[in-house]
């Protein structure tokens, strides 16, 4: 008899529990997103203002309601008309920062600012000077974003939305060697690019 009472107790207690978790979960706004995006870059290349379209993924920590860090990787598929010290080849970007804003119930706006790299598959490195070619490969600067995001729920696990942001580019100095020898300088410089993404998620 005694036994039967905690069996009981235990198993009226388990489903109380279970109930309330899952009311509390309820309540509460999804904690993470993993989204996919298709992204349009507008920037300088050596062919002159180019507009790259590429896909990439996101994912999303809600800190609070109303602020989210952030991680996203594009990658822009095109090869470009050719190379310059600054640039070349396909493009590969990752940002990784923060969203602060309003949500409300069935929509959000928010700010970002989110710092991270842009790559260049096939950017000119240097010249041999003994064999006057030049020599080519991966070219990494720095990128910040900033600019807004504007999200729509189509319901409490989907979202929709929308970016707009000013891509910052920092071209890092190079030393360069010519064919006879000669060392030269390229000074570092930054350019702002435009770049509007749209995409979905699913929030867990």
């Amino acid at each position: 008899m005694q036994r039967r009472l905690i069996l009981t107790t235990a198993i009226i207690v388990a489903i109380f529990s279970f109930c309330v978790t899952t009311t509390l979960a309820q309540s509460d706004n999804p904690k993470a997103e993993l989204g996919v995006q298709f992204s349009l870059l507008n920037m300088d290349r050596l062919s002159g203002k180019a507009t790259e379209p590429g896909i990439g993924g996101r994912f999303s920590y809600n800190v609070t309601k109303n602020i989210g860090l952030e991680a996203e990787v594009n990658f822009f598929p095109r090869q470009g008309n050719g190379a310059t010290n600054q640039e070349g080849g396909r493009i590969t970007q990752g940002l990784f920062g923060a969203k602060v804003g309003k949500r409300f119930e069935k929509a959000g706006i928010f700010g970002k600012a989110r710092p991270g790299f842009v790559s260049f598959g096939n950017a000119i490195l240097n010249r041999d000077s003994r064999v006057t070619t030049l020599q080519f490969g991966r070219l990494t600067h720095f990128a910040f974003d900033v600019g807004g995001v504007l999200e729509i729920y189509p319901s409490r696990r989907a979202v929709v939305r929308f970016d707009v942001g000013d891509i910052i580019i920092r071209y890092g100095q190079q030393n360069f060697v010519d064919a006879l020898g000669r060392s030269s300088v390229n000074q570092a410089f930054t350019r702002h690019n435009l770049q509007f993404s749209a995409g979905v998620g699913f929030r867990f």
